[in-house]
């Protein structure tokens, strides 16, 4: 009976493990995915920025063709205006980097939970309280200090994972990264 109390003990420990190290890579996944996403619209705001710019610098063309070229720059010139507002309160690239951050420091608790997962049955459950409450807190420290991720970069870490195994390898896959001396023969 005892041992029976302890083996369940021990199942529901690894259970819950098994659900903190995904909590762990389905947020680390979603920062990863708000700063592609973000990195992608800082370079199109600075394209932007640098297509109005060339056409609204472009003003001397105003002299050679008729009224409809003045249309145009004045056009131009207001979506200039639009996208360097936007781009005063609103900094993707500096945003990026905060959910890059996140996302390396996030990385290296998923290792040590699959460290701890792989050493589950070495270790006491003293030690394993230890270690989850140690990463418990580290998470903690994570989640204060970086931005909340986004409901699409969720969506889209919740599709890269489900669908396309993104943090996962097939049988064999990541061996064969190896060098032929140190693969299992």
């Amino acid at each position: 009976m005892v041992t029976d109390l302890k083996s369940d003990y021990r199942e529901q420990l690894r259970s819950e493990l098994i659900t903190r190290y995904g909590k762990v890579v389905y947020t680390f996944t979603a920062h990863e995915k708000d700063a592609h996403r973000l990195r992608a619209k800082d370079r199109r705001l600075r394209w932007s920025q640098l297509i109005f710019s060339a056409i609204t610098a472009g003003g001397f063309l105003v002299t050679v063709f008729p009224t409809w070229a003045k249309t145009i720059g004045a056009i131009f010139a207001v979506a200039l205006v639009i996208v360097n507002a936007a781009t005063k309160n609103f900094n993707p690239a500096a945003k990026a980097e905060e959910h890059q951050k996140a996302a390396d420091r996030l990385w290296i608790v998923r290792e040590e939970y699959e460290a701890l997962l792989t050493d589950f049955n070495e270790l006491s459950d003293d030690e394993i309280r230890e270690k989850r409450d140690n990463l418990t807190k580290t998470v903690a420290n994570i989640y204060v200090t970086t931005p909340r991720t986004s409901e699409k970069a969720y969506q889209e870490a919740q599709h890269a994972l489900k669908k396309e195994e993104e943090q996962t390898f097939n049988e064999g896959e990541a061996e064969r990264f190896l060098p032929p001396v140190l693969r299992r023969q």
